[in-house]
């Protein structure tokens, strides 16, 4: 198997593990997978979030694991931008295959942002108008910032 890939979901609060399926002669179709992921002592091992004997992730070959669930025990992923790992294999009526290699490029742990500076008053432009200033988050926890909410 190929390394499985890890891309960060659209919403950048959770993690994409996508994997190809191995080449499998037709009478010997893959009917599980195994995704383990590396902790921060370098164990794999695997989440309850990408289980590969569940139908709907065994058919679509990803899985949709959270950044939060990271960064907690048991897998402890807390250094910011640190890359997250995986490894697959498949299993068919002949038992399993080895382990694909580690992913070596993909999502890295992020964080939420940290805390805003106080907005300031701008130059009003009317009476009626007066403009808002803010200066940019400076820990942004490896995530782009899409929005402020003053």
């Amino acid at each position: 198997m190929l390394p499985p890939i890890t891309t960060y979901d659209m919403d950048g609060f959770n993690v994409k593990i996508s994997w190809t399926d191995p080449y499998t002669h037709p009478t010997m179709l893959v009917s599980n997978y195994q995704i383990i992921i590396k902790d921060s002592l370098g164990v794999y091992r695997g989440h309850p979030e990408c289980d590969g004997t569940d139908s709907v992730i065994k058919s679509q070959r990803y899985c949709i694991v959270s950044m939060n669930s990271l960064r907690q025990e048991p897998f402890s992923l807390n250094v910011l931008g640190t890359l997250i790992q995986t490894r697959a294999r498949a299993w068919n009526v002949i038992g399993w295959g080895e382990y694909s290699n580690a992913n070596t490029i993909g999502a890295v742990i992020q964080n939420i942002p940290g805390i805003m500076r106080p907005p300031t008053r701008g130059a009003a432009t009317s009476t009626t108008v007066m403009n808002i200033e803010w200066l940019p988050v400076e820990d942004t926890g490896l995530a782009t910032i899409d929005s402020y909410n003053l």
